[in-house]
Order: C-alpha cells, then structure tokens, then sequence
C-alpha cells in the first residue's frame, strides 16, 4: 500500500507541473513560486475532492475558484509586494485585486479546478495498484 505522504508528494508534484506548464503555455514562462502554490492548490483540491465525491459540478467550480484564487492572492502579496519579485501583476485586469488576483482568471481557476476535481478518482485507483 503506498503511504499518505508518497500520495502527497506525487499529487503536490503533479499539481506544480500542470501549473507550471499551463503558465509556460500561456504566457512564455512560469517561475518557482506558482509551481509551489500549484502543487498546492491541487493537493487541497485532491483532498477536499475525495473526501467529498459527491459534490456537484457547481459546487467543485466555486470551491476551486476559491481556494486557487486565495492561494495565488497569497503567493503574490509574498513573492510580488513583500519580496517584490514582480513574477506576475493584474493590475490591468478586469476587478483586480492589489493587481495579485482578478475576476477572469477566478473564473478560469474554477473551471480548471472543477474538471480536475473529477480526475481524483482516477488518481486513487492508480494509487491503489501500487503495492
């Protein structure tokens, strides 16, 4: 049976990487900071998810909406404001926040993270084959 942690790390792991690539993809490049709050918010989400499969597809919008966009308005007031690193600003973003977080990429952040919400199960499964 494969240890919690194993399963956290390959999760968080996996999480940063998706992250990461999706930032490469849309933007030319990515930078340390969002792999980690990545793997993060995927490892809360695989947690919530599974510990609740019933949710309806509503329900996983909002709930990764709302911890993706938490966790990035964190990351930015910590690498973007304290550490003014500038990796990202969304200050000219339509109903920016402090210019770390805005409306549209809530949006999208809920639509990613409901989808996702449905790869736990498969995670599990693939987890439970490894002895």
């Amino acid at each position: 049976m494969v240890t919690k942690v194993f399963r956290s790390v390959v999760v968080f792991l996996f999480g940063g990487f998706f992250y990461g690539l999706l930032e490469v993809i849309w933007r030319g490049y990515t930078h340390i900071s969002m792999v980690i709050t990545g793997g993060g918010c995927f490892l809360i989400l695989v947690k919530l998810f599974r510990n609740f499969p019933k949710l309806c597809l509503v329900n996983r919008f909002f709930i990764s909406a709302a911890v993706i966009t938490v966790a990035e308005f964190i990351a930015g007031v910590l690498v973007n404001k304290i550490l003014k690193l500038g990796v990202w600003d969304y200050s000219k973003c339509f109903m920016n926040f402090m210019g770390q977080v805005c409306l549209p990429f809530a949006l999208l952040w809920g639509i990613l993270g409901a989808g996702f919400g449905y790869l736990t199960p498969f995670i599990e499964r693939h987890f439970d084959r490894i002895k």
